[in-house]
């Protein structure tokens, strides 16, 4: 009888189990060469009486991502569980950090049922070899001519003499003509304040608490860059977050400073390009770090 009971426990919860639709799109690595092809398995486990719409992979995954082959899908069924695999190589032409991400799965109905978790990888750039640094030619060693030159020599030396004889001129007929200057002094905003008072002009606009995540992310990343570039002369408008720490490595911004600007580019990045979704808690507290780093290296 014992048996008997333990025999249909587990059939209930193997059931229960098949409930269940989880989908993983997983890159084999975390770190590449720029130009090299990796792989990418995209795996969907699905119960048998349920039905999903395999997501078709065309030209590339991302902007910064493109396909070079895909592979037939794999089925395999164990359990009441079927599982589908596809293999997608892939290559990137760019460096810095990439985001993979999150992709759907739907039924018939066009009701989501699974997605996979965003990813990020690293792109490197092809290290220089010692050998292929050449050492840079000597001049030629030409004899110097002034027939060659003759003509042009007095032309330039007549264009440089009415050239004077106009800056003269200028120059007396302006201090003939001088009048009082009028200086306008115009309030200089610092960096600080100003970046400070776009973080309240920012809270205002309730752009979170409207659903619009990624607008927010995006003003909230673009105040901080601009605040470098103001402060410390970095690009940062320019530059991947991963390009401005290095950056930042050579300013006088601790570390415990610029992890916190780095973790809050991050959850930017995450929100703009891999359709990520913080949450409430993640969206203030990205503000409150923002005027917290600011007020301190400000």
């Amino acid at each position: 009888m014992r048996k008997i009971i333990f025999i249909l426990a587990l059939l209930f919860s193997a059931n229960i189990h098949a409930a269940d639709s989880t989908f993983t799109f997983v890159p084999k690595g975390k770190t590449f060469l720029i130009g090299d092809q990796f792989e990418i398995k995209a795996t969907l486990f699905l119960p048998m009486k349920s039905t999903a719409v395999w997501p078709v992979f065309n030209d590339t995954i991302t902007s910064k991502l493109e396909i070079i082959s895909t592979s037939k899908k794999d089925t395999l069924i164990k359990n009441n569980v079927r599982t589908v695999s596809q293999k997608i190589v892939v290559t990137c032409f760019d460096t810095g950090y990439i985001a993979i991400p999150s992709i759907e799965i739907k039924d018939v109905q066009g009701k989501i049922i699974a997605k996979s978790q965003a990813q990020w990888i690293e792109i490197k750039a092809l290290p220089l070899k010692g050998d292929e640094i050449k050492p840079i030619k000597e001049p030629l060693d030409t004899p110097f001519i002034w027939a060659e030159i003759k003509e042009e020599l007095i032309y330039g030396s007549i264009a440089l003499l009415l050239l004077i004889a106009l800056g003269i001129f200028l120059w007396w007929y302006f201090k003939k003509r001088k009048k009082p200057e009028v200086k306008i002094v115009v309030p200089q905003i610092s960096a600080k304040d100003a970046a400070l008072q776009k973080l309240q002009e920012l809270e205002n606009k309730k752009l979170w608490q409207q659903g619009q995540n990624k607008n927010y992310q995006s003003e909230l990343s673009t105040i901080l860059r601009e605040f470098l570039e103001n402060k410390f002369a970095v690009i940062a408008l320019e530059l991947t977050t991963h390009e401005i720490m290095q950056q930042l490595s050579r300013t006088p911004i601790s570390l415990n400073e610029r992890e916190k600007l780095q973790r809050i580019l991050q959850i930017a990045d995450m929100t703009k390009f891999a359709k990520a979704e913080p949450t409430a808690i993640e969206n203030e507290l990205c503000l409150s770090l923002s005027k917290e780093f600011i007020q301190t290296c400000g």
